[in-house]
């Protein structure tokens, strides 16, 4: 192994290190319990099924007739069966893992235990993000995409959660990673594989289409059309399984429930832009600059899309599908989770090949990931400061001083501020994560 991939590896294992380290800080403390019961939703549905046969948790939803209130964790739930409105998949992963981490009945289920699962999640999903970005764009931007990844506050902490979202990630991601060899080498057992975890996702929950679409998209692009035919295909046939279950355990409640979820919300423009004006990290609002950041960095990536097709056409699929059944829900943060794989690689592009060479692209880049955190950590340990906050923006405008001063020494300033205010930003993104807290 030559030196550079001895550098490579332990660079892999030291981003890793501190994305589990950032997420295992408080991890079953914040999100607190109760930022989402889903947790407890998923773990449920699959231990019901492994022990009993009958898929049963909590639904609030009146298609279901078989219910029962009870009060678990000091908090009130109407436990239902059979429960439908979600495939099984996931539940059966979390539910599994409950089992066989001790907790053998719905009143034994701890936070601190079922979040292991969705820490080793996140641990996958951070090599997962260097994986696919190595592919495409080679290792330096592999491993700043992973570390981008492990530190965004909104993603160390909303990777906490024992969510459905945190298990979709890691298995798109590879997913992908199967295709992209696929491209390269023609080898149809890869093609296979992607089509199987297409069918696998669906079978997770029902958005995860956007996974066979994403394979079948890229696919059409690279002019293999019977190849995306083939994933959709497979894909398709094993997620109709889900109908099946569905029928098989009530039909009338099933396609009561399906009927319901395609008209459950009020979906409007709204949905779209509050991905802007309103930050959910789970159930409240956080300003994340990394988040901001990683927007800019994929709309410049867009007015290059020749150039960045893989990457845009896989965000694309799951954007659609936001756009088409994803609301403007209060309290719904994890639905913009996967998005933020992509946005981490689309920063790291950005950051190395238009960021340091463009002024204007760096000061705006600034702006936009370190006034957010200042607002989350200074701002919420001291309370807003008109001279802090003022200072940071003269110190970004350093980046337009080769403008003023056109000497090869005002460009070696320029770099060197820029150098030390990243690393002023990378200290705030850790004070952000460690010292979260929901109260």
């Amino acid at each position: 192994m030559k030196l550079s991939k001895y550098i490579t590896v332990l660079a892999i294992i030291g981003v890793m290190l501190i994305g589990m380290l950032l997420r295992g800080n408080q991890y079953a403390t914040w999100p607190r319990l109760g930022a989402t019961f889903d947790e407890f939703a998923w773990v449920w549905q699959g231990m019901s099924i492994i022990k009993d046969g009958m898929p049963r948790s909590w639904s609030y939803h009146p298609q279901y007739k078989d219910r029962e209130a009870i009060k678990i964790n000091e908090a009130n739930f109407i436990l239902v069966r059979p429960y439908l409105e979600h495939p099984p998949l996931f539940g059966l992963v979390a539910g599994s893992y409950a089992i066989l981490t001790g907790q053998k009945e719905f009143t034994d289920i701890q936070l601190p235990r079922v979040r292991t699962l969705s820490l080793a999640l996140g641990g996958i999903s951070i090599f997962l993000v260097f994986w696919l970005a190595s592919l495409i764009y080679g290792n330096f931007t592999g491993l700043l995409a992973a570390l981008i990844y492990a530190i965004t506050p909104t993603v160390a902490v909303g990777s906490r959660l024992l969510q459905n979202e945190n298990f979709f990630i890691p298995m798109w991601l590879g997913m992908l990673i199967c295709l992209w060899y696929y491209l390269k080498t023609k080898n149809q057992k890869l093609l296979a594989i992607v089509g199987v975890m297409g069918g696998l996702l669906i079978l997770a929950k029902i958005p995860w289409i956007a996974g066979a679409i994403s394979a079948a998209g890229i696919l059409w692009y690279a002019k293999r059309v019977k190849d995306a035919w083939k994933v959709l295909l497979i894909s398709f046939l094993i997620g109709s399984l889900y109908i099946l279950y569905g029928f098989y355990f009530d039909k009338t409640v099933f396609t009561g429930l399906m009927g319901l979820q395609l008209n459950r919300y009020d979906i409007t423009f709204a949905g779209v832009y509050s991905l802007w004006l309103k930050p959910y990290l789970a159930d409240r609002h956080f300003l994340d600059g990394w988040i901001y950041g990683g927007w800019l960095a994929l709309f410049t990536l867009v007015s290059l899309a020749k150039k960045h097709w893989f990457l845009l056409l896989a965000m694309f699929s799951y954007a659609v599908l936001y756009v088409l059944g994803i609301p403007d829900e209060p309290g719904h943060g994890w639905y913009r989770y996967p998005f933020y794989p992509f946005l981490s690689i689309a920063t790291a592009v950005a950051l190395k090949e238009y960021v340091w060479s463009n002024s204007f692209y760096r000061f705006t880049f600034l702006l936009l990931i370190g006034l957010p955190l200042l607002s989350v950590t200074w701002g919420v340990s001291f309370g807003f400061s008109y001279f802090i906050y003022r200072a940071y923006i003269l110190w970004s405008l350093i980046s337009f001083l080769p403008y003023v001063v056109r000497h090869k020494v005002s460009y070696r300033l320029t770099d060197i501020s820029f150098v030390i205010q990243s690393i002023f930003i990378f200290s705030l993104t850790m004070w952000a994560i460690l010292g979260y807290n929901e109260q």
